[in-house]
Parts: C-alpha cells; sequence; structure tokens
C-alpha cells in the first residue's frame, strides 16, 4: 500500500516565507549596502585622525580626503620625523571645538564605514582639511 504525503501546513509555509524574506533582506542589505538611504544625522563629534570622526557612537569617514593615520609619522626632505597624523587629527579636532557637527552620509565604503560629507559653522570638514593642508583631496570613493 502507498503512503501518502502530507501536505505543508500553513505554519511551515508561514515559517519558510518569512525565513527567506529575512535572508533576501540581509543578503540585499550585505551585497548593495548603498541601496538603503541613510538619513543626516548631528551633535558633538570627536576627531579619530585627520579624516574619521566619531558621531553620537557612529564611526564616520569624511567624504573625498585622505590623511595621515593617527600614529602615522612623516619624513621631511633631511628624513627628519614628525608627527604628521597626530597633528592632523589635532587640526580637525580644532575645527569641532564647541560646535555642532552635521553629517551627511554618502554611502558605504568597501570596509562597510560610512562616508558622509559633514559640516560645522565654519564649513564643510574635508574641504578644510584640505585647504589648511592637513589632507590630500581623494577620489578613490567619489
Amino acid at each position: 500500500m502507498a503512503r501518502s504525503r502530507k501536505k505543508p501546513g500553513w505554519r511551515k509555509i508561514l515559517g519558510l516565507t518569512l525565513f527567506f524574506t529575512v535572508i533576501g533582506y540581509q543578503a540585499v542589505y550585505n551585497w548593495f549596502p548603498n541601496f538603503f538611504p541613510m538619513e543626516a544625522f548631528m551633535g558633538r563629534a570627536k576627531a579619530v585622525d585627520g579624516d574619521s570622526i566619531k558621531l553620537n557612537g557612529q564611526s564616520i569617514r569624511l567624504f573625498g580626503i585622505d590623511a595621515p593615520e593617527y600614529n602615522q609619522a612623516c619624513a621631511h626632505p633631511d628624513d627628519k620625523k614628525w608627527p604628521c597624523g597626530r597633528l592632523s587629527q589635532k587640526a580637525l579636532s580644532e575645527l569641532l571645538t564647541n560646535q555642532s557637527t552635521t553629517c551627511h552620509p554618502i554611502k558605504k565604503d568597501v570596509y562597510r564605514r560610512v562616508l558622509a560629507s559633514c559640516f560645522t559653522e565654519q564649513g564643510n570638514l574635508a574641504e578644510l582639511m584640505v585647504h589648511n593642508g592637513w589632507a590630500f583631496a581623494y577620489s578613490r570613493y567619489s
């Protein structure tokens, strides 16, 4: 005598649908991180290094520039080293002092960091860092 197969119940179908919906959402979010728009946010920021800040617990990379890492040393033509990374961080820190910062996220980079254009009352932080000689215009993420 042949056994009849049981049809899947509605709970099983609902569970599988929910499972694949969540998996699909995660896949789209991970594969296309710029698919979901990000809202602007503001607050008091702290400089991490010359091109990165921390704002409301979020790590943000300033869009369009590159600056020395915090512990990086640079050399003069006579090979005398100087702490360019710390000085670059200090310069950005001074731009942030006693001001509110507003960041407009643009996208996430390959390391899933938020790339944003950030502003204080003085203007665009990335432009100010380049203008003051503490960072370079950087188009890799542009």
